[in-house]
């Protein structure tokens, strides 16, 4: 059983040595090996491009979520001084959209957090809040 092994174990390393010599010391070789490494260059360019776009939408959703928020906040102030019906149903109509945006970027994040592996940049929330109902 011995000499079996020892003969599988040599033939590994033949193959091996073979497949290292025909990779650095031939055209072909170095063609396949280049096209390989060009492969994971084009993989590498093509996630990083995707975590652009990712990050860049994810900014415009908190601006658009923080612009939602700080214009219900000015509505529900007007609101709660004068008791206008219709400055209270806008104000009512922000929050909503507020909370629309919120999940609607939750979601984003969940569908998306692969593209940074547990290293989300520091100028992106991770989550947005809901505001509740008063």
């Amino acid at each position: 059983m011995k000499p079996f092994l020892n003969s599988i174990g040599t033939l590994i390393g033949i193959i091996l040595i073979m497949l290292v010599i025909f990779l650095s010391g031939t055209p072909q070789g170095r063609e396949i090996w280049n096209d390989y490494v060009a492969s994971l260059r084009e993989v590498d360019e093509h996630n990083y491009e995707n975590q652009v776009l990712v990050e860049n939408e994810a900014r415009l959703r908190i601006v658009a979520y923080n612009s939602a928020v700080l214009q219900y906040e000015e509505l529900n102030t007007q609101c709660i001084s004068t008791e206008n019906s219709v400055t209270c149903s806008q104000a009512s109509a922000k929050r909503i959209t507020a909370n629309n945006l919120a999940i609607q970027y939750n979601e984003y994040l969940l569908l998306n957090s692969h593209v940074w592996a547990e290293n989300i940049p520091s100028n992106i929330d991770v989550e947005l809040k809901l505001i509740p109902l008063e």
